[in-house]
């Protein structure tokens, strides 16, 4: 499990209960939005791995990612991800 956080790149939009993210990660790895409060992570998608399945649990305000391979084991290569975090409304 690595803390990815400073290479992840986030994408503010006009919608502020929502941020989007792009990041390099492999499974286990976590990193921690720039603002606001974490509910949920929606439309995840391995962008370079077709192979892989992404998802995405919050544990303390982290978002720890999860990515599984077509034989339904963990991925533990590099992976670029996006996918977009909805916040709490507050």
């Amino acid at each position: 499990m690595v803390d990815r956080t400073s290479n992840t790149t986030f994408y503010p939009s006009t919608d502020p209960g929502a941020i989007r993210f792009k990041t390099n990660a492999s499974d286990g790895d976590t990193f921690v939005i720039p603002y606001g409060v974490p509910e949920t992570v929606l439309g995840m998608n391995a962008e370079d791995n077709d192979d892989v399945i992404a998802s995405a649990a919050i544990s303390g305000g982290a978002i720890v990612l999860g990515l599984i391979d077509d034989a339904g084991a963990a991925d533990t290569a590099d992976t670029d991800i996006n996918g977009t975090v909805l916040l709490k409304n507050q």
